[in-house]
Protein backbone atom coordinates (compact mmCIF):
# COMPACT_ATOMS: atom_id res chain seq x y z
CA UNK A 1 0.00 0.00 0.00
CA UNK A 2 1.59 3.11 -0.89
CA UNK A 3 0.39 7.15 -1.03
CA UNK A 4 1.75 9.62 -4.37
CA UNK A 5 0.15 13.19 -3.78
CA UNK A 6 -1.04 14.32 -7.41
CA UNK A 7 -3.47 15.42 -9.14
CA UNK A 8 -5.58 15.02 -11.97
CA UNK A 9 -4.61 17.90 -14.58
CA UNK A 10 -8.38 17.49 -15.75
CA UNK A 11 -9.83 19.17 -12.50
CA UNK A 12 -9.74 22.16 -13.00
CA UNK A 13 -11.32 21.66 -16.33
CA UNK A 14 -14.62 20.43 -15.63
CA UNK A 15 -17.60 21.36 -17.61
CA UNK A 16 -18.92 24.56 -16.01
CA UNK A 17 -22.95 24.63 -16.65
CA UNK A 18 -24.95 22.01 -14.25
CA UNK A 19 -26.78 19.03 -16.50
CA UNK A 20 -29.05 19.45 -14.16
CA UNK A 21 -30.01 22.82 -14.47
CA UNK A 22 -29.25 23.43 -18.44
CA UNK A 23 -32.71 22.16 -19.47
CA UNK A 24 -34.39 24.99 -17.64
CA UNK A 25 -35.26 22.27 -13.78
CA UNK A 26 -36.88 20.16 -16.34
CA UNK A 27 -35.29 16.81 -15.16
CA UNK A 28 -36.07 18.13 -11.77
CA UNK A 29 -39.50 18.79 -11.92
CA UNK A 30 -39.73 15.11 -13.66
CA UNK A 31 -37.99 13.08 -11.13
CA UNK A 32 -40.04 15.30 -8.12
CA UNK A 33 -43.14 13.89 -10.21
CA UNK A 34 -41.72 10.26 -10.14
CA UNK A 35 -41.68 10.64 -6.74
CA UNK A 36 -45.74 11.40 -6.42
CA UNK A 37 -44.43 15.53 -5.13
CA UNK A 38 -43.89 19.17 -6.98
CA UNK A 39 -42.78 20.18 -3.50
CA UNK A 40 -38.98 20.41 -3.13
CA UNK A 41 -36.54 21.52 -0.37
CA UNK A 42 -35.28 25.38 -0.80
CA UNK A 43 -31.53 23.56 -2.08
CA UNK A 44 -33.08 22.52 -4.97
CA UNK A 45 -33.93 25.63 -6.38
CA UNK A 46 -30.57 26.23 -7.98
CA UNK A 47 -31.92 23.50 -10.61
CA UNK A 48 -34.68 25.86 -11.29
CA UNK A 49 -34.02 28.38 -13.70
CA UNK A 50 -36.54 31.67 -14.64
CA UNK A 51 -34.54 31.37 -17.80
CA UNK A 52 -35.20 29.34 -21.43
CA UNK A 53 -33.76 25.60 -21.35
CA UNK A 54 -30.19 25.52 -23.25
CA UNK A 55 -30.58 25.24 -26.97
CA UNK A 56 -29.88 21.79 -28.45
CA UNK A 57 -26.68 22.42 -30.08
CA UNK A 58 -25.44 23.78 -26.37
CA UNK A 59 -26.71 20.74 -24.30
CA UNK A 60 -25.29 18.03 -26.92
CA UNK A 61 -22.00 19.94 -26.40
CA UNK A 62 -21.94 19.94 -22.59
CA UNK A 63 -22.68 16.24 -22.66
CA UNK A 64 -19.67 15.59 -25.54
CA UNK A 65 -17.33 18.29 -22.91
CA UNK A 66 -18.81 16.27 -19.86
CA UNK A 67 -17.91 13.09 -22.00
CA UNK A 68 -14.28 14.17 -22.88
CA UNK A 69 -14.21 15.23 -19.15
CA UNK A 70 -14.64 11.96 -17.61
CA UNK A 71 -12.52 10.37 -20.32
CA UNK A 72 -9.65 12.12 -19.05
CA UNK A 73 -10.12 11.41 -15.26
CA UNK A 74 -10.14 7.95 -16.30
CA UNK A 75 -6.91 8.10 -18.02
CA UNK A 76 -5.40 9.75 -14.71
CA UNK A 77 -6.60 6.61 -12.77
CA UNK A 78 -5.59 4.51 -15.25
CA UNK A 79 -1.70 5.89 -14.99
CA UNK A 80 0.77 6.30 -17.85
CA UNK A 81 3.73 4.26 -19.10
CA UNK A 82 5.75 2.89 -16.14
CA UNK A 83 2.44 3.72 -13.46
CA UNK A 84 -0.10 1.06 -12.73
CA UNK A 85 -2.50 4.33 -11.79
CA UNK A 86 -4.39 4.65 -8.96
CA UNK A 87 -6.83 2.67 -7.10
CA UNK A 88 -8.55 5.89 -4.64
CA UNK A 89 -8.17 9.47 -4.65
CA UNK A 90 -8.58 11.11 -1.17
CA UNK A 91 -9.30 14.48 -1.30
CA UNK A 92 -11.13 17.83 0.70
CA UNK A 93 -15.10 17.58 0.37
CA UNK A 94 -15.29 21.42 0.07
CA UNK A 95 -12.08 23.89 -0.12
CA UNK A 96 -13.33 25.60 3.14
CA UNK A 97 -14.85 25.06 6.31
CA UNK A 98 -18.33 23.78 6.10
CA UNK A 99 -20.74 26.17 5.62
CA UNK A 100 -23.64 26.77 8.43
CA UNK A 101 -26.70 24.66 8.26
CA UNK A 102 -28.90 25.47 5.80
CA UNK A 103 -26.42 27.60 3.77
CA UNK A 104 -24.43 24.97 1.61
CA UNK A 105 -26.73 25.34 -1.74
CA UNK A 106 -26.22 29.17 -1.99
CA UNK A 107 -23.87 30.36 -4.56
CA UNK A 108 -21.31 31.87 -1.89
CA UNK A 109 -20.79 28.05 -0.56
CA UNK A 110 -20.91 26.02 -4.25
CA UNK A 111 -18.23 28.25 -5.99
CA UNK A 112 -14.99 26.81 -6.12
CA UNK A 113 -16.27 23.54 -4.55
CA UNK A 114 -15.08 21.20 -7.48
CA UNK A 115 -14.29 18.46 -5.23
CA UNK A 116 -17.76 17.01 -5.09
CA UNK A 117 -19.00 18.69 -7.98
CA UNK A 118 -15.69 16.91 -9.93
CA UNK A 119 -16.92 13.55 -9.04
CA UNK A 120 -20.76 13.74 -9.29
CA UNK A 121 -19.81 14.89 -12.94
CA UNK A 122 -17.99 11.43 -13.17
CA UNK A 123 -20.21 9.81 -11.57
CA UNK A 124 -17.19 7.34 -9.29
CA UNK A 125 -18.45 6.04 -6.23
CA UNK A 126 -17.62 8.35 -2.90
CA UNK A 127 -17.36 8.09 0.39
CA UNK A 128 -16.65 10.74 3.04
CA UNK A 129 -15.22 10.40 6.56
CA UNK A 130 -15.19 13.20 9.02
CA UNK A 131 -11.62 13.58 9.62
CA UNK A 132 -11.97 16.70 12.22
CA UNK A 133 -13.24 20.05 12.84
CA UNK A 134 -12.94 23.79 12.13
CA UNK A 135 -11.86 25.90 15.43
CA UNK A 136 -15.73 26.32 15.09
CA UNK A 137 -16.33 22.37 15.79
CA UNK A 138 -18.02 22.38 12.04
CA UNK A 139 -17.19 19.09 10.77
CA UNK A 140 -14.01 18.86 8.09
CA UNK A 141 -14.54 15.92 5.61
CA UNK A 142 -12.42 13.60 3.01
CA UNK A 143 -13.46 12.13 0.52
CA UNK A 144 -12.23 8.96 -0.90
CA UNK A 145 -12.92 8.53 -4.45
CA UNK A 146 -12.59 4.75 -6.19
CA UNK A 147 -12.49 4.21 -10.22
CA UNK A 148 -15.68 3.66 -11.42
CA UNK A 149 -18.07 0.34 -10.13
CA UNK A 150 -15.15 0.30 -7.38
CA UNK A 151 -17.77 1.34 -4.41
CA UNK A 152 -16.30 -1.80 -2.39
CA UNK A 153 -12.90 0.33 -2.82
CA UNK A 154 -14.38 3.23 -2.07
CA UNK A 155 -16.19 1.77 1.38
CA UNK A 156 -12.75 -0.45 2.50
CA UNK A 157 -10.55 2.91 3.13
CA UNK A 158 -13.16 4.77 4.30
CA UNK A 159 -13.86 2.05 7.00
CA UNK A 160 -9.50 2.11 7.57
CA UNK A 161 -9.89 5.76 7.52
CA UNK A 162 -12.86 6.29 10.07
CA UNK A 163 -10.61 3.57 12.30
CA UNK A 164 -7.32 5.48 12.35
CA UNK A 165 -9.29 8.77 13.33
CA UNK A 166 -10.79 6.87 16.42
CA UNK A 167 -13.88 5.89 14.75
CA UNK A 168 -16.93 8.17 13.96
CA UNK A 169 -17.80 9.94 17.31
CA UNK A 170 -21.08 12.04 17.92
CA UNK A 171 -20.15 15.36 17.86
CA UNK A 172 -20.71 18.20 20.44
CA UNK A 173 -23.59 20.29 19.71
Amino acid sequence: VSMVEDRPDALGRAPQPDLLSADGGAAVRRMLANAGTTEHHTGLGRFFSDSDPMPVAEYTALLEETDAFCSRMLSFMGGTEGMEGYDAILCPVRPFDAPPHGQSGQRGFTEGNVYTSVFNTTGWPVAVVRAGASSDGLPIGVQLVARPWREDVSLALARVVESALGGWQKPAL
